[in-house]
C-alpha cells in the first residue's frame, strides 16, 4: 500500500512538473525552444538568463599548470566576483543549493583542480560575505531621504561594508574584487556630504568639490571623464559630417583621439546602424502599404507577420514594435 501511495505520488509530481515545463516554453519563442532541443543552444540554468552569457571568462585559466598551493595573487578575483554575481542574481528563480552547485560545476569545468579549490573557497566566503551585508542592511535600516540624517546612515552603511570586506578578505583579493568600485562609491559618497553640508555656504561647497575632484587618483579621473570625452568625439564627428567630411576624415579623427583599432570598430559599428536604418525604413513602408490595403484586418494581420518573419530574425523582431509606435 505505502509502495503504490508512493508512485502514485511521484507520478503525480511527474505531471505538474511536466506541466509547469509546458507552461514555461509556451512563454518562450518557439525558436528559441527549438535551438535547445535540437543541442544548438545550451538551455539557460534560468529563464531571467537567456540571451546572455557568464561574466567572467573563466575558461582562459583552465590550462594553468594543477601543481602546488594557490595563494589571491594566482586567482582572477575580479572574474570569479563578477562570475559570482551573474549566477547568485538568479535567487529567487532558483533557490541557493542550485545556484552555489551551478558555480561549483562551472568553476571546476573552466579551471585547474588546484585552481578551482580555492575558487570554490572564494565562492564560500563570499556568499557568507553577501549574508553579512543583508544582515547589516537590515540593522541600520534603508533610510533614503536626502537629510543630513540620511547622509549619516549611508556614511554607517559603507563604512559597516569596508569593515566586513576586511574581515572575509585579505587585502589584495579585497583590492581586486572591491577596489575599483569601493574608490569610485568613496567619491560619490564624499560629494553628497559635502552637498548636504548646511553648515557649508554654497561657495565653500564649490571650493570643498574641486579639491576632492583634483585630488582623484588618475585611474578614477580618467574612468569619470571618459563618457564625457566619448560625447565630446561624438559631437566632432557629427560636426565633421555636416561639412562633408568623408568616412576616411572621420576614421582619422577618431584614430586620433583614440586609437586606430578602437577607430575600425567605431566605423564597423557606423554601417551596422546604417544597414539596420535602412533596413527599418523598408519595413515601415512595406507596413505603411499593407496597411493601406483593401484586405481584410485578419489578412493584413497574416501579411505583416510574414513581412516580419521574412526580413527579421527572431532576436530583431521584439524591436520593431518601438519603430512602428514613431509612424
Amino acid at each position: 500500500m505505502m509502495k503504490r501511495l508512493s508512485r502514485t505520488k511521484t507520478g503525480v509530481l511527474v505531471v505538474v512538473g511536466l506541466m509547469c515545463l509546458g507552461a514555461l516554453f509556451l512563454r518562450l519563442n518557439p525558436e528559441t525552444v527549438s535551438r535547445w532541443v535540437d543541442g544548438q543552444e545550451p538551455m539557460p540554468f534560468a529563464h531571467s538568463l537567456q540571451g546572455t552569457q557568464p561574466d567572467g571568462g573563466l575558461q582562459i585559466f583552465g590550462n594553468i599548470p594543477s601543481v602546488g598551493t594557490v595563494n589571491s595573487a594566482e586567482l582572477p578575483n575580479d572574474a570569479l566576483k563578477r562570475f559570482f554575481d551573474y549566477y547568485l542574481s538568479t535567487l529567487g528563480e532558483a533557490d541557493e543549493a542550485a545556484v552555489l552547485s551551478k558555480i561549483r560545476q562551472e568553476i571546476d569545468k573552466s579551471m585547474s583542480a588546484t585552481h578551482a579549490r580555492a575558487a570554490r573557497e572564494l565562492l564560500g566566503r563570499y556568499v557568507a560575505y553577501k549574508k553579512a551585508l543583508d544582515k547589516l542592511a537590515q540593522e541600520l535600516g534603508r533610510d533614503g531621504q536626502a537629510t543630513e540624517a540620511s547622509v549619516v546612515s549611508i556614511r554607517k552603511r559603507f563604512e559597516g561594508m569596508r569593515k566586513l570586506r576586511a574581515e572575509f578578505f585579505d587585502a589584495r583579493e579585497y583590492n581586486d574584487m572591491f577596489g575599483a568600485e569601493e574608490a569610485y562609491d568613496s567619491l560619490a559618497l564624499s560629494q553628497l556630504e559635502i552637498t548636504q553640508n548646511a553648515q557649508l555656504t554654497q561657495a565653500q561647497k564649490a571650493e570643498r568639490l574641486k579639491a576632492l575632484q583634483e585630488g582623484m587618483p588618475a585611474d578614477l579621473k580618467n574612468e569619470l571623464e571618459a563618457p564625457y570625452k566619448v560625447v565630446h568625439l561624438q559631437n566632432q564627428v557629427d560636426q565633421l559630417r555636416e561639412k562633408g567630411g568623408s568616412e576616411d576624415d572621420i576614421y582619422r579623427l577618431r584614430a586620433q583621439a583614440l586609437n586606430p583599432e578602437a577607430a575600425a570598430r567605431l566605423g564597423d559599428v557606423d554601417r551596422e546602424a546604417a544597414a539596420w536604418k535602412g533596413r527599418i525604413s523598408q519595413y515601415l513602408a512595406d507596413r505603411q502599404r499593407i496597411l493601406q490595403s483593401n484586405d481584410s484586418a485578419a489578412q493584413q494581420q497574416e501579411a505583416l507577420q510574414q513581412l516580419q518573419l521574412q526580413q527579421f530574425s527572431a532576436q530583431e523582431r521584439p524591436r520593431l514594435t518601438a519603430y512602428e509606435g514613431q509612424y
